[in-house]
């Protein structure tokens, strides 16, 4: 099974740390972001991974190989300029057949990706979307499903003044049956969150969201990060990486 994670971002967010090195490779107990993703996907039967990049390639991949056997393929596709999430997306990987994890690159999570493919196959959907509950959902992107899951709006970052309608946020965690690809157009700048899901739903494509208590952190910024490392150590989140070595 194939995966794609979304890691062409600077990780402006996240300076200093991302001023000498890309955000995939920040280290979490000595130990790639990047790496914890991959051993999700082991984990879940992935054993093809495609790394949408656009940003210090050669140091994201100099520093996967210092990581030996990570125990599934890793390629990469690059963008010679950034595409965002929906055109880095449909860059690395052509209209085909199947199902499709996809990731964004700066999420720490131990969700049950077999959980999440059963789900997606009872309902025969075209798109699924991990949801995860969050205490003050402002600074994330809504989702409104129906009682049975299926999508029926996004709601992009709610300003302060403004209700938000549900807690439910987008996880970064993605489903996707192959053949939508052919509905994204190839080589613009385009974002799965804000472009291509919202105009998949209104198609009437049948697009769900899981909602599945699972740890998740989105390592974003010098707070996130820290905590990641403070969630790392104290075990709050299953793992099977070994003890942790250098990326140095």
């Amino acid at each position: 099974m194939q995966a794609v994670i979304l890691a062409g971002g600077q990780g402006t967010r996240l300076r200093p740390l991302t001023l000498s090195r890309p955000k995939p490779v920040v280290p979490l107990l000595n130990r790639p972001l990047i790496a914890y993703q991959l051993a999700l996907l082991r984990e879940h039967g992935v054993d093809d991974v495609v790394l949408a990049c656009s940003y210090r390639v050669d140091d994201v991949r100099a520093v996967l190989e210092r990581q030996g056997d990570l125990g599934l393929a890793v390629r990469y596709a690059i963008e010679a300029e950034p595409l965002g999430t929906g055109g880095g997306l449909r860059n690395a990987i052509a209209p085909g057949a199947g199902p499709l994890f996809v990731l964004n690159g700066d999420i720490l999570t131990d969700v049950d990706l077999s959980a999440m493919r059963r789900f997606h196959e009872s309902r025969r959907a075209r798109v699924t979307l991990w949801l995860t509950r969050v205490p003050d959902p402002r600074p994330y992107g809504l989702v409104e499903t129906d009682d049975d899951g299926r999508i029926r709006r996004f709601q992009e970052k709610p300003a302060r003044d403004n209700q938000a309608t549900v807690t439910t946020v987008n996880a970064g965690v993605y489903l996707l049956d192959r053949g939508v690809m052919s509905r994204i157009p190839v080589a613009r700048v385009l974002s799965l969150e804000r472009d291509v899901f919202p105009a998949l739903v209104a198609e009437g494509l049948p697009c769900f969201g899981w909602t599945e208590p699972a740890y998740w952190r989105d390592v974003g910024g010098p707070l996130a990060y820290r905590a990641a490392q403070v969630d790392l150590l104290e075990g709050r989140i299953k793992s099977s990486l070994t003890p942790p070595g250098s990326i140095a």
